[in-house]
């Protein structure tokens, strides 16, 4: 017999990042599960937030029938 799997929360996370056109501006973070029927969905926008020490962030709420529910905090940093 073989050993039964079970995920706590298994689904695929498609993420879009747009850079504005003004530099000054906010990307615009959206945000599919592919549960939800991904190639037909619309994106849902990205909650942005600060943390404690001020840098900015942005969250992905996630959920399924099992009770599981939690937030996916998204960070962003420049590239050097």
């Amino acid at each position: 017999m073989g050993l039964r799997r079970s995920y706590l929360f298994r689904d695929t996370i498609v993420i879009s990042a747009i850079p504005p056109a003004d530099p000054a501006a906010s990307w615009q973070v959206g945000f599919v599960l592919a549960d939800s029927g991904w190639s037909g969905a619309k994106t849902t926008p990205a909650n942005g937030k600060t943390d404690e020490q001020g840098q900015p962030y942005v969250t992905i709420p996630l959920e399924n029938e099992k009770g599981f529910k939690a937030n996916l905090r998204l960070y962003g940093s420049h590239w050097f």
